[in-house]
């Protein structure tokens, strides 16, 4: 999972910025209205801008019909246009390269990077932040990308804005002193070696060299009448008409920018190395926003002649429908898989199973039919089976009791399992991203509940899945408090996957008089609760009680 965090500020009920933490299990727990829901939409937003610069929008790509977010002036705090909707990515680069970008440079051959020295500043960033400003624009009478910012590992790093008209894009701020320029030096000592080189005070060539490639690049290869490109002075972005940088594309700077004396190849080092920083993370927040998917409080039933999907459409997953698609083209083993789950003892015990049938469709009137019906000889089998292969397979999804082995339709059984379904086959299914589900206990009973919870901790074993749960049951995490006790304590049932604290996160949603705020419940290792619930956790059933 590339995403590990997001900061939203001024969306929605939230006015001052709210962070959370997103771990392989994230739950978000709070009264009705409180504000859950704009923590999912606030992701649906970012989607929206990233992957299709939409910035007004009311139905999402993954949203459905579940999903109307009104457009900006329904979105901003308030429905004050005169704030900026912030939203801040953070990414956790560990085990990720950022992307590169050499367009523009294949007529020289430079298809990598030929410094080295600058080539190996891209691999150092171990985290990044992508954070993006959204404001009303009075002259155009819609919302515009005002800035975009990027942090490498935890240091500003760099900073495109537009003007107020639109017209102009800017990269306004570098930050060359950010640690992953610099050559074995502090930010302060870098600093203090370019304070005695304007004061003309000895500055060795040594320590000089300290300050890697990017800083004198900076200061001698852009024509500057004073100041320091990008530090003291904005580049001009060409080809945008936006902060949002194009993605797969590396930057271009207006022209004339590149003093008479730049070797072209240095232009490209540099270039691609800024690209690689500033757009690469972008992007990166974009793919690892395409892989959520997200499952509505509401889950629809098909109908009995019902028919997946033919196209593909992430939509499908807010109304539940998705997963019976999933179904209808599953193969053996994900239906095995299933099955184990809903029908063991040890897991979800459902009762039910699902059966996936596979037929050949022959109309009463097709000679195949009346041959077969007056009966088929040795000679007819050949042309049999050759028409037999002419005939289309289809797909019935069937759900069978396994207590009287009765087979039902899905609108035959309880609303419960129904509601449930998508949910179990989305987790099983999603490999790699975030799953954002609304109420998964709908319509379940307690000790479904309780079970659905070890199906989430099994597959965040996987370190590729995340879960973004907003419940409002205490069995579900009743369940996850007893797996992290029990990990610690070492006596896990047999068949039961460990949980670490590390591994879940616990936020109470409230409204208060600045807005929506949200408080992180932490848990030890004995899985107990480190801090208070601002409320009491589930205090209702001690007032019953008691």
């Amino acid at each position: 999972m590339q995403i590990s965090a997001i900061t939203i500020e001024n969306f929605k009920g939230i006015k001052d910025p709210v962070r959370i933490d997103f771990k392989p299990i994230t739950l978000l727990f709070g009264p009705n209205s409180a504000g859950k829901s704009t923590i999912v939409q606030a992701l649906q937003y970012a989607l929206e801008i990233f992957e299709r610069n939409n910035l007004d929008p009311d139905r999402t790509s993954i949203g459905g019909k579940a999903i109307d977010l009104g457009g900006f002036e329904t979105l901003v705090y308030n429905h004050d246009v005169s704030k900026s909707i912030r939203l801040k990515i953070e990414l956790d680069l560990q085990d990720e390269d950022l992307p590169q970008y050499f367009d523009g440079y294949e007529d020289m051959g430079l298809s990598q990077f030929s410094d080295k020295q600058i080539g190996v500043i891209p691999m150092r960033a171990v985290s990044a932040e992508v954070e993006v400003a959204v404001k009303w624009n009075h002259q155009l009478s819609r919302p515009v990308l005002s800035e975009y910012t990027v942090d490498i590992n935890g240091d500003h790093l760099a900073t495109i804005e537009t003007t107020d008209d639109g017209k102009q894009v800017f990269l306004s701020k570098i930050n060359p002193f950010n640690p992953v320029f610099l050559e074995n030096i502090s930010p302060d000592e870098a600093k203090g070696i370019i304070e005695r080189y304007f004061l003309e005070e000895s500055a060795g060539e040594e320590e000089f060299e300290k300050l890697g490639p990017i800083l004198p690049a900076l200061m001698t290869n852009f024509k500057m009448e004073k100041g320091v490109a990008g530090l003291t002075q904005p580049i001009g972005v060409a080809g945008t008409g936006t902060a949002m940088p194009q993605w797969g594309k590396a930057l271009q700077f207006h022209s004339p920018i590149w003093t008479d004396d730049t070797d072209r190849i240095d232009e490209g080092n540099l270039l691609m190395c800024l690209s690689a920083l500033i757009v690469g993370p972008g992007e990166l927040v974009r793919d690892g926003l395409k892989k959520m998917c997200y499952i509505g409080p509401m889950r629809e039933i098909p109908p009995r002649n019902f028919t997946s999907e033919k196209s593909p459409d992430p939509s499908r997953w807010s109304s539940g429908l998705k997963g019976w698609d999933i179904l209808y083209s599953a193969e053996k083993g994900f239906v095995e898989s299933l099955n184990s789950w809903l029908t063991n003892q040890d897991r979800l015990n459902t009762g039910y199973s699902i059966e996936v049938k596979r037929y050949r469709e022959i109309d009463v009137e097709d000679p195949l039919s009346l041959l077969m019906s007056q009966g088929i000889g040795l000679e007819e089998m050949d042309m049999i089976q050759t028409r037999i292969n002419e005939i289309p397979v289809k797909s019935c999804v069937a759900i069978r009791e396994e207590l009287t082995g009765m087979e039902l339709m899905p609108q035959d059984v309880g609303v419960g399992i129904s509601q449930v379904l998508p949910v179990i086959i989305g987790a099983l299914y999603i490999k790699d991203g975030l799953l954002a589900v609304e109420q998964p206990e709908l319509h379940i009973h307690p000790a479904l509940q309780v079970a659905i919870g070890d199906l989430f901790i099994s597959k965040v074993q996987n370190r590729g899945v995340c879960f973004l749960l907003e419940t409002h049951s205490e069995h579900l995490i009743l369940r996850f408090l007893r797996r992290i006790r029990e990990t610690g304590e070492d006596s896990l049932p047999p068949g039961k996957d460990p949980l670490q604290p590390e591994q879940l996160a616990v936020y109470y949603v409230e409204r208060c008089q600045k807005g929506i705020s949200l408080t992180k419940i932490r848990v030890d290792k004995d899985g107990e609760f480190v801090d208070y619930w601002p409320k009491g956790f589930f205090s209702e059933r001690a007032e019953e009680l008691f």
